[in-house]
């Protein structure tokens, strides 16, 4: 069936090879990016010094005598404040000013906008390869690759 195939379809067939190279650069590109995001993580975790309570694994909160640490300002949008934006951002220009409210909310740092992107062409390759919604599926192939054998099997045996 799969000689049937190859040398009555080479098309479709080098297609869905295709297809399978880029599903599998599309995971490749998912996994380096998890593993960048795991190693970023072991290299601060490496370069951190503990302190007597983190390397005795002793809940500071539950201590009187020692404050919760504050969360430290970072630059994801969700660690700025409105108005250390404004502070951030200020122009002398009057107008510009008044668009900072309305910015704001569609503001990002660059590096949620690099993972939001990357997350995006990732899915949208997958998709690609896919076939998306209109994919057929694996009974439907299965099927179809059926009839097409079944129908050449008769064309041959005609022939014959």
């Amino acid at each position: 069936m799969q000689a049937d195939l190859e040398f009555e379809y080479p098309h479709k067939l080098e297609k869905m090879l295709v297809k399978a190279d880029v599903v599998e650069l599309a995971s490749k590109e998912e996994e380096k990016i998890q593993f960048a995001a795991f190693a970023k993580d072991a290299e601060e975790a490496r370069r951190r010094v503990l302190t007597y309570e983190e390397y005795f694994q002793l809940d500071p909160t539950k201590d009187g005598h020692i404050r919760p640490p504050k969360k430290s300002q970072g630059s994801s949008k969700g660690d700025t404040t409105y108005e250390q934006y404004l502070r951030d951002r200020l122009s002398e220009n009057m107008f510009a000013n008044d668009l900072m409210e309305l910015e704001y909310k569609f503001w990002e740092s660059a590096e949620d906008k690099r993972e939001r992107i990357q997350k995006m062409w990732i899915g949208l390759k997958k998709k690609n390869a896919l076939g998306g919604e209109d994919m057929r599926s694996t009974a439907e192939q299965v099927k179809l690759n059926q009839d097409i054998t079944d129908r050449l099997r008769k064309l041959r045996w005609r022939v014959d």
